[in-house]
């Protein structure tokens, strides 16, 4: 990141900071200033619009009077300054200060990256990435400064910064939040934007427009009249006047053909029309074109214009253009069409005043040139290879560690002695006794290693030895495993491998796990043997977890008794004949699959070919899947299934698919007239293809009713059967009025409706002619669905 990059250096000793290059980087060094005499002149400023940032990579040697980071002046004014309120800026020769941060991000004295970024009248602050502040500010007249300093006020050597800038950079744009981050993580400046310059030429001044004579750099199209005039423009800006002077639509323009393709460029200008249809402004990639930018203005007041675009081509044309026929006017004013991005970027790392006050700006913009005194270059520490060091005795004294380096004594390598003095570090060769140790004296090695590669680690909690002696103290062992006693090749324990309280012999296996209480007895916990079997928990009876590739079990789960509570194996075995609690058994092979059970009974059971059983029934020889025991399986509370049984339900040699109970209401009419009910209570009943159905309805509102009675919104379609009619449905009681008559009501095929066609046996059409307010129908039966 970018301040990794930097070599910290200053008149201090602290806070020496190498990360990535030691020579030759952009920000490998800078310069300091000594905040009583040094400074950099900047003569011409680059012009940074209204939308414009700064950029830092700086250290504070002092935080004491007011000093100057920046400060640009003599026509405009902008500052950025630390004093002892904070960080602040003055926005312009009309505007105050403001505080942006108060205490002063400088104030610890570290290297910071800081970006002020302004957008109009909104100044943000960002700290090593991280957006810190942000004040509303008045609007600035940075264009119009003529003179700029860093590290003092902009006309004198006064408010002196002390520290050291190891990277200024100001950009004519406002820094996004990630591209302050990208600023923030990279030394360089991104291809994008490097660098903004002014590419149109005297698209201010307008200097040699006179009559018929377009400005200077710029081509007639068609003839007009061409005037500046300095009563019409921006501030001390004049402004371009074009007359209409008899040919239709006059214009200008001009190529510029060092346009960089990929770059973002921005234009801006002011533009004022007075009687023409309109004044035509068009930026584009080819002559005369207008593929960048081309809009018409038709406001009599001053229109401010501003956007961007990316160039595609090495060339940037610009067209002005008049739209009338004869004696219009209209007016163009600050045409700038410019590279946006970093203006300037000043080389301090590689600046150098004992041989040069120059520095240069990497863009070409506005090079610097530094004070006489006070500024000197912090020089990058230069890498060196070497072979070998020697320093004498009496150079020893010479040589002081500045603060973060590593101070050793006592570091030695040598061959053998049979004694030696006080140690921190000894690394000893030449016999048996071969070791690296730390140690705070000859008795006591905090970390040794000895010649057969044994490391061992004195008191403490670790202790790390070969296989050989008492290891009952080890906290941590690796052994080998042809040890008859010590065969495990990794154990954890607190008190392990005591062999006199080892007579089940548990170490023959290749991993086992042990606790143990304040004695030598130690307890199995979990143990992995060769064959890949695994034990959780203690003893045979207390195996809460056991993993195994034998017949029997292949898993088994229980809690403390000598039986699975869980018990998955690959064949039936004793695990499913034998066990007297079993709560779930998984067999590949043998009488089920699966048993469920409670209390040594299994009340589940699914065989291999699928077929279940419940509470001990027998599976049926006919393959019927499933054996539904007297009071086995019980749903209760169930009212309706309104939706097909996935697959039906078996029942032999028929499949029930729907069944459904509900109610409806039924709706009564008649072949002519009118017949209306009331108090209509329906319900039905729908098993498989048959609808059962039973409502009632009584009569009301009967006019000029005669023909057959009719009937619908029956709540299902009857089944086209067919031709004509459905079968008929009976019904079976139907009160009209005083008598009750057997009637037949034939449902109209593929419909839910139909009439009644049949009385006693008779054929009747003419039933509603009979019906009267208050006669009640009442009707019972079925039809296919």
């Amino acid at each position: 990141m970018g301040i990794a990059n930097i070599i910290n250096n200053s008149t201090t000793t602290s806070g020496g900071e190498i990360v990535r290059e030691l020579v030759n980087s952009s920000d490998g060094a800078g310069l300091q200033f000594d905040g009583s005499a040094g400074y950099i002149d900047i003569a011409s400023p680059p012009d940074l619009g209204t939308k414009f940032s700064f950029e830092f990579v700086i250290k504070a040697d002092s935080t004491g009077s007011s000093s100057k980071i920046v400060d640009l002046g003599d026509g405009g004014r902008f500052v950025i300054e630390q004093n002892t309120t904070g960080l602040q800026v003055k926005p312009s020769n009309s505007g105050g200060w403001v505080t942006l941060q108060s205490p002063s991000p400088l104030a610890d004295l570290a290297v910071h990256h800081l970006v002020l970024t302004v957008d109009g009248t909104t100044a943000t602050l960002f700290d090593n990435g991280n957006q810190t502040a942000t004040a509303t500010i008045s609007a600035t007249d940075i264009d119009s400064c003529a003179d700029a300093k860093i590290g003092s006020y902009f006309d004198s050597a006064t408010d002196l910064f002390n520290g050291t800038i190891y990277r200024a950079r100001f950009y004519n744009k406002t820094l996004t939040s990630a591209e302050v981050q990208t600023a923030y993580e990279r030394a360089d400046v991104d291809f994008a934007d490097q660098y903004g310059v002014l590419k149109i030429l005297n698209g201010r001044n307008w200097t040699g427009a006179s009559g018929a004579t377009p400005p200077n750099s710029w081509s007639v199209g068609t003839a007009g009249t061409f005037t500046i005039d300095s009563s019409s423009g921006s501030g001390s800006e004049p402004a371009l006047k074009i007359t209409n002077s008899g040919a239709a639509n006059p214009y200008i323009s001009q190529v510029i053909t060092s346009a960089e393709i990929g770059k973002l460029y921005r234009i801006k200008y002011r533009v004022k029309n007075v009687d023409a249809t309109h004044v035509r402004v068009a930026i584009g990639s080819s002559s005369l074109g207008g593929q960048y930018d081309d809009r018409n203005t038709t406001a009599t007041s001053w229109s401010d214009v501003e956007t961007t675009f990316t160039a595609t081509t090495t060339t940037i044309s610009a067209l002005i253009q008049l739209q009338s026929t004869s004696g219009e006017i209209g007016y163009i004013d600050s045409l700038v069409v410019e590279q946006v991005g970093c203006v300037s970027d000043y080389d301090l790392a590689f600046a150098n005043p004992t041989q040069s006050l120059m520095v240069q700006d990497r863009s070409g913009a506005a090079d610097g040139t530094c004070s006489a005194s006070g500024v000197t270059q912090v020089q990058p520490i230069i890498q060196g290879n070497m072979r070998s060091l020697a320093v004498t005795t009496s150079q020893q004294a010479a040589l002081v560690p500045a603060d973060g380096e590593v101070v050793a004594t006592g570091v030695k390598a040598e061959t053998y002695r049979s004694s030696r003095a006080d140690g921190d570090v000894y690394i000893q060769a030449a016999t048996a006794s071969d070791f690296v140790a730390i140690g705070t004296q000859v008795s006591m090695n905090l970390l040794k290693i000895d010649g057969s590669g044994n490391v061992t680690v004195e008191g403490g909690d670790l202790k790390i030895k070969a296989p050989s002696g008492n290891q009952t103290d080890a906290e941590l062992l690796f052994s080998s495993p042809n040890s008859s006693a010590y065969g495990s090749t990794f154990a954890i324990d607190s008190k392990i491998l005591s062999t006199a309280n080892q007579s089940d012999n548990p170490y023959g296996s290749k991993l086992k796990f042990y606790t143990s209480n304040n004695s030598d007895v130690v307890t199995e916990r979990l143990s992995i043997d060769s064959s890949g079997n695994a034990i959780i928990g203690t003893g045979t009876a207390g195996r809460l977890l056991e993993l195994s590739n034998a017949t029997n079990p292949a898993l088994r789960l229980n809690n403390g008794n000598s039986v699975a509570d869980i018990g998955i194996a690959s064949s039936a075995g004793a695990l499913l004949t034998g066990a007297a609690d079993d709560d779930l058994v998984i067999a590949r092979n043998g009488a089920y699959g699966i048993a469920i059970g409670t209390n040594g009974t299994t009340r589940l059971a699914i065989n291999s070919a699928g077929q279940s059983s419940f509470v001990g029934h027998a599976v049926p020889a006919t393959n019927y899947g499933h054996d539904l025991g007297t009071a086995s399986l019980q749903w209760s509370n169930v009212y309706a299934f309104t939706g097909n049984f996935s697959g039906g339900i078996n029942l032999g040699n028929e499949n029930l698919t729907k069944y459904q109970e509900g109610s409806f209401t039924p709706t009564i009419g008649a072949e002519t007239g009118t017949i209306n009910g009331t108090n209509i209570v329906g319900r039905y009943t729908r098993i498989g293809n048959v609808c059962h159905v039973w409502f009632s309805i009584e009569c009301t509102g009967v006019s000029g009713a005669s023909g057959a009675v009719e009937f619908g919104n029956f709540p299902f379609t009857s089944s086209s059967i067919a031709s004509g009619y459905n079968t008929p449905m009976v019904v079976r009681y139907v009160s009209l009025g005083s008598a009750v008559e057997s009637l037949v009501l034939r449902l109209f095929n593929g419909s839910s409706g139909g009439r009644i066609e049949e009385q006693n046996g008779t054929s009747v059409t003419n039933l509603a002619d009979n019906v009267q307010n208050g006669t009640i129908f009442q009707v019972a039966g079925s039809y296919r669905v």
